[in-house]
């Protein structure tokens, strides 16, 4: 049965990596909930982890299978493959230059790099499908890590969150939900996964998040080459893949998403599994239980999303099927599959871990809210950026600073002490009458989602004619119809980021996206049409990376600088750690608390939590007299304070003079100060 299902499921490394991690996380849950019923209360240490060596011992095994193939298969071709060799290590090298006072010359070659790595890739007929594969996932990779492995710490938003969740389930080597009742807390791709790695390796804690993790991640654009060639050729299908990994929101992201990035290897699985024909209905159903498992158990949001979209797509094939019966009937989706993964949902997000009272809370506003549909309200910034108009963060500012002094009795006593909105854009302006601002930054953007239009279009138009399976017409309408709620429906897009659910997406319309430049660049009949292809997919690149603002605009981008406004609210700095950890030490319990909105995160990630409540709010009239006041990298070197207001994200100045006129200096480095 076991050669019969390889057979037929035609298994390959990115396969064997979803199977191995679905087998660590049901392995973990099952020592974790038997072992302790027989008084061992550390069951994810080492000496009961043992059995998952077999796991790794089945990949490793596929892996050097897949490299002998490469070097059988195209040894000839060796500029590509030293490329492919050195290009993660040279991200690596940037990253260690930038981070140590050098400047981004080599992070900026890196870049180039993986721009030639796709040259030489999508120029040189007759490459092996493997050699095709290792071209994505070292570009992939170098993307990842010249963003992950910035700092020595952690670098990111939720990441630091999720840390805290791996630090409760790695202290004591058991998974425990009481110990935090917490959405992040139920995600096993964050606290078993990382902890029985972590004691299978050896390697500190840290390294599992900045290296382990991309390193997995790196696999996904893969997943989505394979995506690729199921609809259209190598070609088209390779352009699909660096379509899906160029973008920002994967590059910068991702890597700070750990519990995302699981999810998403496994969703991407599940669409590969879906769309594949040549593959019994049987086995098809149960990969897909074993990778819709481990998605639910890695994400909730991810899995609700997908959830919908695979019962919309089911009423759209089904009506499909009924309306024009096609030759080739395939279910794909069957309906006792898709009801078992409804089932061990709400199992596991509300019997278990009772941790569905996001997604309630959410429905219950929008459909409250649900009068607000058409207008700007309860929408995301992003959302309001892309379809509505842009945030203006000083209007904004001046609001909440003026109603901060209405809101208390003696506002008098603040003159002079007032906030301002600062930015921390340093470089040259980009008019809208610069040709290369409209190019980068209109042109590029809107074009690429024409593309992802014109490109299902064609999809459409070939699908009905050859009247094959519709469930990839399926999929994609109900991706359309979720992005489009997403954009209209209150509260959700404030809920969840509108860019991660497009990345998701991007698993099945980036390929789509490719067969759309194909479609479009064909009318250029003289011009082969992989050149104007790898013009508009290089160009996007160098745009998403920052390429082209440190380089025409002087800006201050954060793969290629230790400044500018990622760089002030991702990069954990050592001496922000070193007051954080000083401030444990020599502060009671149960305090009062004022830091950024990003010092915040690193005390949740790197602190025992000592305080009562820690507020984003550094602005004077705010500020509780007996209260402790942190200023972090931000703060000290930009004078700058990140702060959240009512969901809406705010920049403006650091009162140094107010702090220092009324509160004592308790504490300073380099780069942190805390006020007394």
């Amino acid at each position: 049965m076991i050669n019969k299902f390889k057979r037929l499921l035609e298994l390959d490394f990115v396969y064997w990596m979803g199977f191995s991690i679905f087998g660590i996380l049901v392995y973990g849950l099952g020592i974790n909930y038997i072992l302790p019923k027989l008084g061992i209360y550390n069951p994810l240490s080492n000496q009961y982890i043992w059995p998952i060596y077999f796991i790794f011992v089945l990949t490793l095994i596929q892996l050097l299978t897949k490299i002998k193939i490469i070097f059988k298969d195209d040894l000839y071709f060796w500029t590509l493959r030293l490329l492919i060799l050195l290009n993660p290590m040279l991200a690596v090298f940037g990253v260690y230059y930038l981070d140590n006072t050098g400047d981004g010359r080599l992070a900026m070659v890196s870049v180039g790099f993986t721009c030639l790595v796709f040259l030489l890739t999508i120029f040189k007929k007759n490459l092996g499908e493997e050699t095709i594969k290792l071209s994505i996932y070292s570009s992939a990779l170098s993307l990842i890590l010249a963003n992950s492995l910035r700092s020595q710490y952690l670098v990111g938003y939720d990441i630091h969150q999720e840390y805290l969740v791996f630090r409760l389930t790695n202290l004591h080597n058991l998974w425990d939900i009481n110990a935090l009742r917490d959405a992040y807390n139920a995600c096993l791709s964050i606290t078993i996964l990382p902890t029985i790695i972590r004691n299978l390796l050896g390697i500190p804690p840290l390294t599992v998040y900045k290296l382990i993790f991309p390193l997995i991640f790196a696999l996904i654009p893969v997943i989505v080459y394979q995506i690729g060639t199921r609809i259209t050729n190598k070609t088209i299908a390779y352009a699909g893949a660096f379509a899906f990994l160029l973008q920002a929101q994967y590059i910068s992201q991702l890597p700070a998403l750990m519990r995302q990035g699981i999810a998403f290897l496994f969703f991407a699985l599940i669409i590969d599994v879906l769309i594949r024909s040549n593959i019994n209905q049987k086995y098809r159903d149960i990969t897909l239980l074993i990778f819709g498992s481990g998605m639910i158990l890695s994400h909730y949001s991810t899995t609700y999303i997908t959830l919908s979209l695979l019962i919309l797509a089911k009423v759209i094939n089904v009506l499909f099927n009924k309306f024009w019966p096609n030759k080739k009937k395939i279910r794909a989706l069957s309906y006792k599959t898709t009801i078992i993964l409804l089932f061990i949902t709400i199992f596991w997000n509300v019997l278990i871990t009772d941790t569905a009272g996001g997604l309630i809370q959410t429905i219950i506003k929008m459909t409250d809210n649900i009068g607000n549909t058409f207008s700007l309200e309860n929408k995301s910034d992003l959302v309001k950026d892309i379809f509505y108009q842009q945030s203006d963060n000083a209007t904004a500012v001046i609001d909440y600073s003026n109603k901060s002094l209405r809101s208390i009795s003696n506002p008098q006593y603040y003159e002079g002490y007032e906030i301002f909105p600062v930015s921390l854009y340093t470089g040259k302006p980009m008019l809208i009458s610069d040709s290369f601002t409209i190019y980068f930054y209109v042109l590029i953007p809107w074009f690429f989602r024409l593309s992802i239009v014109v490109g299902f279009v064609f999809l459409l138009i070939k699908e009905f004619k050859n009247k094959q399976s519709y469930m990839i017409i399926s999929i994609v309408f109900s991706m359309f119809v979720i992005t489009f709620c997403f954009v209209l429906l209150p509260y959700v897009s404030i809920n969840y980021n509108f860019e991660r659910l497009f990345q998701q997406m991007l698993v099945l319309l980036a390929p789509i996206c490719a067969i759309g430049l194909m479609t479009i660049f064909k009318v250029i009949r003289k011009v082969p049409v992989s050149i104007p292809i790898t013009i508009f997919l290089l160009s996007y690149i160098i745009k998403t990376t920052g390429f082209i603002n440190h380089v025409l605009y002087n800006s201050s981008t954060w793969m290629f600088n230790n400044s500018g406004e990622q760089y002030y609210r991702y990069f954990s700095a050592v001496g922000e750690i070193s007051g954080i950890n000083w401030f444990e030490k020599n502060t009671k319990s149960n305090i009062l608390l004022y830091a950024d909105n990003y010092s915040k995160l690193r005390f949740v990630a790197f602190s025992d939590q000592k305080f009562s409540y820690i507020s984003t709010q550094i602005n004077p009239p705010v500020i509780d007299k007996y209260s402790y006041v942190f200023s972090g990298l931000a703060g000290t070197k930009a004078d700058t304070v990140f702060s959240k207001v009512d969901n809406q994200a705010l920049e403006y100045s650091f009162p140094n003079k107010f702090l220092s006129e009324t509160k004592n200096t308790i504490y300073s480095n380099s780069i942190a100060r805390i006020y007394r």
